[in-house]
């Protein structure tokens, strides 16, 4: 599980890690884009998202203030923090 501080819509990466992940909006506001699934979901406070393993998404702080989302990976978070197996890319 990590804890972090969201980036702002110009600054998000589209991910796909290789194994499914949960999303917990500690506080503030995100928006998380599904491309592939023409998905698209705002997420406040006390909200959760699941990702699929290989789902590619966007991740970004659609507030004003601050926003801390809290990951939690299957498997090793270690690895896709580190991205051995994640693979982030700009769009």
């Amino acid at each position: 599980m990590a804890r972090r501080d969201a980036l702002k819509a110009l600054d998000a990466p589209t991910v796909i890690r290789r194994r499914d992940a949960t999303l917990y909006v500690e506080r503030g506001r995100l928006h998380v884009r599904v491309p592939g699934a023409e998905m698209w979901e705002e997420l406040d406070a006390d909200d959760c998202f699941f990702v699929p393993a290989g789902c590619e998404h966007e991740i970004w702080n659609a507030g004003d203030g601050r926003a801390r989302v809290i990951l939690s990976v299957a498997g090793n978070l270690a690895d896709e923090l580190a991205g051995k197996s994640a693979k982030a890319r700009r769009t």
